[in-house]
């Protein structure tokens, strides 16, 4: 079940990206995601698009996305160049399979990164790492390629769901690194918050996740969660968390941002409101992609080095 889309982050997709043109006829909203296709990998051609839709006859939301992703570009550009990316940078932080280990001399934390199965964290893997990679902390990005959603592990370093905590913790003591942060993106937050509660986790960060994914579940599954991926994933996998969450450690700092205009999203981030073990917040005005908001505004680094602090 290897997830094959055109949107993924991967060595092929990025050799294309430089061919992309937009085409006469697009909808204000395609515009709008071919101009958060190329913010992601902080292309220049997202500011030309998005100033094109930052025009009175625009959409309000769509001006004020545009404006959110010109915003963004220009937070991350002085960080990164990726017409400066070699072709082994690419291969490393574009695989698509396994884990990537960034150790940074003299820290005793340790931040994994669970990739979405667009392998990116709604901005590209290197990109991510050039913006937190002044913080306090070791680096470990887990990538998951196939719609089992980490279910059945890590190539190459988890052979299960239930394996990936272990492993985690291995690395943890391998390099001598004594606390454990967890980060995720979109589908990766509902495996990565599985994971947090069933094995060391010193705080938890996640951007617009699901939360409940058992299959007399009331909300919203993702458009990928067909009957067809559930039934391969199975159900031991595929739980309310909330029920683990009542029964967390109140001490360990747990903190989900959603968009208030995606449904989904609210709806699963509301599920946990009535608990006192983490704490939601939604963003107005934003949808799915929660981190571009942040970035534009100065707050994705604060945010994540919060969550650093244990608070």
């Amino acid at each position: 079940m290897k997830f094959e889309n055109s949107l993924q982050h991967n060595p092929q997709h990025f050799d294309q990206l430089g061919k992309i043109t937009p085409q006469g006829g697009l909808t204000q909203h395609d515009a709008l995601l071919l101009c958060e296709v190329f913010t992601a990998h902080v292309h220049p051609r997202a500011l030309a698009i998005a100033k094109l839709l930052d025009v009175p006859e625009a959409e309000p939301y769509i001006r004020e996305a545009s404006r959110q992703y010109a915003a963004a570009y220009e937070a991350m550009r002085p960080l990164h160049q990726i017409e400066t990316l070699t072709q082994q940078l690419v291969d490393i932080f574009y695989g698509t399979e396994g884990v990537l280990l960034l150790k940074k001399p003299q820290t005793t934390k340790l931040l994994v990164i669970w990739t979405s199965v667009f392998n990116n964290f709604f901005v590209s893997n290197v990109v991510l790492a050039k913006l937190i990679g002044k913080l306090d902390c070791s680096l470990l990005f887990l990538k998951d390629d196939t719609l089992y959603r980490y279910s059945r592990g890590v190539k190459g370093f988890a052979g299960s769901a239930d394996e990936l905590g272990p492993a985690i913790e291995k690395v943890a003591r391998d390099h001598e690194l004594e606390e454990i942060y967890h980060m995720a993106a979109a589908d990766a937050g509902y495996p990565a918050l599985r994971t947090s509660l069933q094995s060391r986790c010193d705080g938890y960060l996640a951007f617009s996740q699901t939360t409940d994914l058992s299959a007399d579940s009331p909300l919203a599954a993702p458009a990928l969660m067909t009957p067809e991926v559930r039934a391969a994933v199975g159900s031991d996998f595929l739980e309310d968390l909330k029920p683990r969450l009542r029964e967390a450690d109140p001490a360990v700092a747990r903190m989900l941002y959603y968009g208030e205009l995606d449904p989904r999203d609210a709806e699963h981030a509301r599920h946990l409101e009535d608990i006192g073990t983490v704490r939601t917040a939604g963003i107005p005005g934003v949808k799915h992609n929660t981190v571009f908001p942040l970035i534009a505004d100065g707050t994705f680094v604060p945010v994540v080095e919060k969550l650093l602090s244990g608070k």
